[in-house]
């Protein structure tokens, strides 16, 4: 079975890696999986469901269903395992939640094997996660939680997923460390980072930052380097200072944030809190009747 596992894990990672080559994604680049998935001719939709992760439905006219109520980084690696099923031809596939998943990854079958290791090297190959850390002029193997997070953010996919990539994909952090970052949850490195507590969802991001829009969800904050201009009424101000720029979501719609210099910019792209509709108009403009 290890030896199955392997095999199964490198050609899924191999299909990846083409599909990020063919459609002109730098193995560097971070992927907008939703956006990779419409291009490809597979419409994904937003559904309310508490019940589960994600569906894959086959057809002439294939589609990836997601509940809607799922951390952003959940879904955005849950369309990219509904994407590995499809491009693989696995049929009709309804994945649970990962909470009620079986944890001994051995007992997986091998179409669910074959699946989240497509995403997972569709999302964080090893050089985009490598490139990241170096830019930054950090070393992985000693890096803080404060760094995995805002790298996440980045890749757009959750903290303890981009944590496991680490140490069982990649092989960038021994298993002694990766215990280390385990320690720290989401919501403490938050707390850490802003100075107080903070229930929203928060996307650290540093010039450093390319190759990607910030996608982000209505309440949502995004912490920012000082000398911040914003363009757009989907985004606001909550602070600004010598050190840092804190602003929030506002409202769905597309709009940019850039150094007073022009040095960096980056797109910011609003889709509504727990959107429900299909994934190519997630970040339309609300229109208000007069």
């Amino acid at each position: 079975m290890k030896e199955t596992r392997k095999t199964l894990t490198a050609q899924a990672a191999a299909r990846a890696l083409r599909l990020r080559t063919t459609h002109g994604y730098r193995q560097w680049h971070p992927v907008s999986v939703f956006d990779l998935t419409h291009k490809i001719g597979v419409d994904v939709r937003f559904i309310n469901s508490p019940s589960m992760e994600g569906i894959y439905c086959q057809g002439k006219e294939p589609t990836i269903i997601i509940s809607s109520l799922r951390p952003a980084g959940r879904q955005n690696f849950t369309c990219a395992h509904e994407l590995g099923h499809h491009l693989m031809g696995h049929g009709v596939q309804f994945d649970e939640l990962v909470e009620q998943r079986n944890n001994d990854r051995n007992l997986f079958p091998p179409q669910e094997i074959e699946a989240d290791s497509f995403a997972a090297a569709l999302l964080m190959p090893k050089i985009a996660v490598e490139r990241a850390f170096f830019i930054r002029g950090i070393d992985p193997k000693k890096c803080t939680p404060e760094a995995v997070f805002s790298i996440s953010n980045w890749l757009g996919v959750g903290y303890q997923t981009l944590v496991n990539q680490m140490r069982m994909g990649l092989g960038l952090v021994d298993e002694q460390h990766a215990r280390f970052l385990e320690q720290s949850k989401p919501h403490a490195i938050r707390k850490k980072v802003l100075g107080q507590e903070c229930r929203e969802n928060l996307h650290i991001v540093d010039q450093n930052w390319l190759d990607s829009a910030v996608d982000a969800c209505v309440s949502d904050l995004i912490l920012l380097p000082p000398n911040i201009v914003l363009e757009g009424a989907c985004i606001e101000l909550v602070e600004q200072d010598q050190h840092r720029t804190l602003i929030r979501a506002a409202t769905s719609g597309i709009g940019r944030i850039a150094t007073t210099d022009s040095a960096w910019a980056a797109f910011v792209r609003v889709s509504k809190k727990e959107y429900i509709g299909r994934a190519i108009y997630r970040f339309e403009e609300d229109v208000c009747d007069e």
